[in-house]
């Protein structure tokens, strides 16, 4: 019954289908060989010979990869259509099937998703049912909120390999506040106050929590530590002021020192919760894009960040920006898990911070 449904539609229906399917970056799915796989980005459909998707980005067991995903209505399918015997087919992320019938070593993960959902996608795209509102400039939200996020890690990354973690933290906390400072726009703090909130960070909640993350002694979900962190005073600020430290500081402190569990948690976090508060910027320059995660707005702050930079997503812009030889969890789809890097060391760029309105 189920092989008369998918039947039904085309190869590249299908493939619109599981490309839509995979832009649920808070899903997390379990692949054939028994791994948590959380997609990240979508990737680009391909129109042209070879893989499917091109720079699909996964978080694989806590380790982000990132590399090109094939899909067939069954596993089998692989030897049917000799991808084995062309090259562009080699070192696949991501085999994506409705029925996994065959144990070849095809790609590195093979993935199995719900017929139903997928023949459902691409039923409304067929019939135009589809409402899915700017979906192409949310799969591009997808990669500039990927790239956002491990920009400022690998920024933390590369101020840990200097000065260690504590120092990092409290420093990359300071340039925050420094940079804030220099803003024509922002909300009315005075250099007293801002000046308080530095001195007396360190007996704050924040630090506390820290130190149990970094230590594996917190016994709290991620989800609800940084709901504790968001709802309540650290020192003298408002809240969009502690926003702003938790998402530049804070995140990528703890993605830097977590092991693969805890980072599963954060990236699920990250690509679930709804949005925290408002940017000013955001809502006037892109009225009509969708904001109401906090990936999304994010992502919008990167896009701004990057001039709207195209043809740079994702693997690109990876490459661009030296993640690799900075991340310890990150990964090319030839590369396997777990491997040794060796840490270059890179002037530090300082954190951006943006426009965006008092809360209290």
């Amino acid at each position: 019954m189920t092989q008369l449904v998918y039947n039904e539609f085309n190869e590249i229906e299908l493939q619109h289908g599981v490309h839509k399917l995979l832009g649920e970056p808070s899903r997390i799915w379990i692949t054939e060989s028994g791994k948590q796989l959380q997609s990240l980005s979508p990737g680009k459909l391909n129109v042209h010979e070879g893989p499917d998707f091109l720079d699909v980005a996964i978080l694989l067991d806590g380790e982000i990869m990132i590399g090109n995903a094939e899909f067939h209505r069954k596993s089998s399918d692989w030897i049917v259509h000799r991808h084995s015997q062309n090259t562009k087919y080699h070192s696949i992320l991501l085999h994506i099937v409705f029925i996994h019938d065959s144990n070849g070593t095809f790609a590195k993960e093979t993935l199995v998703v719900p017929t139903d959902e997928v023949v459902g996608i691409a039923k409304a795209f067929l019939t135009n049912q589809d409402v899915s509102e700017n979906r192409e400039v949310i799969e591009d939200l997808q990669d500039y909120a990927l790239l956002r996020l491990l920009r400022k890690t690998s920024e933390f990354q590369i101020e840990v390999n200097k000065y260690g973690l504590q120092k990092a933290f409290f420093g990359s906390i300071r340039d925050f506040l420094t940079n804030f400072k220099l803003k024509r726009r922002r909300p009315i703090y005075s250099n007293d106050r801002l000046h308080y909130f530095e001195e007396h960070i360190r007996q704050s909640p924040i630090v506390h929590l820290f130190d149990d993350i970094v230590s594996g002694n917190s016994e709290k979900n991620i989800s609800l530590v940084m709901k504790e962190l968001l709802k309540n005073k650290l020192v003298n600020e408002g809240s969009a002021l502690r926003r702003e430290i938790i998402l530049n500081c804070f995140l990528p402190a703890i993605i830097t020192s977590s092991n693969s569990t805890l980072r599963i948690e954060i990236f699920a976090w990250y690509w679930s919760v709804k949005s925290i508060g408002k940017y000013g910027i955001l809502k006037r320059e892109f009225p009509n894009v969708p904001q109401s995660y906090l990936w999304q707005q994010q992502g919008l702050l990167e896009f701004i960040r990057t001039n709207g930079l195209k043809g740079m997503m994702c693997s690109e812009a990876i490459k661009g920006y030296g993640f690799a030889e900075t991340l310890h969890f990150y990964r090319t789809a030839s590369q396997p898990l777990n491997r040794e890097v060796n840490i270059l060391s890179k002037d530090f760029e300082t954190f951006d911070t943006e426009d965006f309105d008092e809360m209290d």
